[in-house]
């Protein structure tokens, strides 16, 4: 549980919360046997480890890895992870649901970057269009922050870069050239 730890949780000294967490018996960091499913909290691990999972998807939808410059054909619940990028085609849709359990959807013909939780945003979209709940969205011209629990929103990234937000439900913050609406 140690090197788990180690590896995985932003306080690798924290391995005993894995012991509570999952109800096992032992106060021993060794009782974790190869093959052991184990859960943790997800505000214990490491925020660049922490996933968003792909949901849905419908036509053409490609995801590029940060570190990669290959765009690939997404899979049902696969993982994406900070500065992941996915992108639709022309007539394609793709739900994202973040750690946190907020989703995310993405419109045909857009653009977006996962982003970690600590730059107080959860995707930047740099083309096309999405619609949300919870998530945090960056755009070239505005930040959206979602203010109640029921917040329904959408944001468009126009051809000149400005940036379209539409609130169905709830309250959201837009910040643009300075100001906060």
């Amino acid at each position: 549980l140690w090197s788990i730890a180690n590896i995985y949780l932003k306080d690798p000294t924290s391995w005993n919360e894995i012991l509570k967490y999952n109800r096992l018996p032992a106060s021993d960091p060794s009782v974790a046997l190869p093959g052991m499913v184990l859960r943790v909290p997800v505000n214990m691990i490491k925020e660049k480890l922490r996933a968003a999972r792909l949901i849905y998807f419908l036509n053409e939808v490609l995801f590029r890895k940060s570190e990669t410059p290959d765009w690939k054909s997404v899979a049902l619940n696969m993982d994406l992870y900070q500065d992941d990028s996915v992108r639709t085609t022309a007539q394609a849709q793709a739900r994202v649901r973040f750690y946190g359990g907020e989703t995310l959807n993405i419109y045909s013909d857009s653009l977006a970057v996962l982003r970690p939780p600590r730059k107080q945003t959860d995707l930047e979209l740099l083309k096309g269009e999405v619609r949300g709940t919870h998530s945090r969205v960056l755009t070239a011209s505005a930040r959206i922050t979602p203010k109640t629990n029921d917040t329904d929103f959408s944001a468009r990234v126009k051809e000149d870069l400005t940036t379209l937000v539409q609130v169905y439900k709830g309250r959201a913050d837009v910040e643009a050239q300075g100001k906060t609406v």
